[in-house]
């Protein structure tokens, strides 16, 4: 379980074993914050002097709608570099492994909120002048899809599949950061899905058997719909994926000059 806070997570294993009546060596923590480099890394590292194999990488962690301008540790506006850099340098890093794994898959959690953003204006992203919180979260939820899009045909002939999805309006604390949480948290209890309903579309893509060849597909409700046009643009896709390789690179340079200092 990869996860950034120890005590939740700590519960949550408490309360699987309880459920499943599975043993202690049936759950492991390995502490994991997207909105750090060092974090990721260390991640990596520890996965693979393990010699863990990764049949199955769920990319969950989010972060919605910060109402002011706030960077990454790494210095990357924080929606942007939690919801797709994050998760692009740590699924990146663990290709090797996730090939040497196959079959494997990659669920890619977006957001309808991708169809929202027009394209990814990149102004947003870096001039902290043009910070919008509702836009700069659906740009980086249609990153989520372009990402998905751009690895699933890399990823061809691996026998890894990749897809994104859209959970549906779900009742958790991503939301935590709008405004009015009194009026937001009656309306949840009436009208959003659970938590366990919000997983379901997550669940298929990770476990059915009726969908193990399929790749490069976004989904709702356990079907597959259509993305924002943007998403399918493969001049866009690797747009993004080169500019996600520069930050990543002048990221690491950054920490390893640091380490040697």
């Amino acid at each position: 379980m990869a996860c950034r806070n120890r005590e939740a997570t700590k519960a949550a294993i408490a309360r699987l074993k309880q459920e499943t009546g599975l043993g202690d060596d049936a759950f492991e923590f390995i502490q994991l914050d997207l909105s750090s480099f060092r974090s990721i890394d260390a991640f990596v590292r520890e996965i693979k002097v393990k010699g863990l194999p990764i049949n199955l990488l769920i990319a969950n962690a989010g972060i919605m709608m910060l109402p002011k301008y706030t960077e990454t540790e790494d210095g990357v506006e924080m929606q942007f570099g939690v919801n797709h850099l994050g998760h692009f340098h740590l699924i990146t890093s663990l290709l090797d492994v996730i090939k040497k794994s196959a079959p494997a898959r990659i669920v890619i959690v977006s957001s309808t909120a991708h169809l929202m953003a027009n394209k990814i204006d990149y102004n947003r992203i870096f001039d902290k002048s043009k910070y919008n919180s509702d836009a700069n979260y659906c740009i980086s939820k249609l990153a989520n899809v372009m990402f998905s899009n751009a690895l699933a045909k890399r990823l061809v002939g691996s026998h890894v599949t990749v897809n994104s999805l859209h959970p549906g309006v779900v009742s958790t604390s991503l939301v935590r950061h709008l405004p009015m949480q009194s009026v937001l948290n009656l309306i949840m209890r009436l009208v959003f899905l659970s938590s366990l309903d919000g997983a379901s579309t997550s669940i298929y893509l990770a476990l059915s058997s009726d969908i193990a060849h399929i790749s490069g597909e976004y989904w709702a409700r356990e079907t597959t719909q259509e993305p924002n046009p943007n998403a399918l643009r493969e001049d866009e896709q690797e747009k993004l994926w080169r500019l996600s390789e520069k930050l990543i690179a002048e990221i690491e340079a950054r920490l390893n000059q640091g380490h040697a200092k």
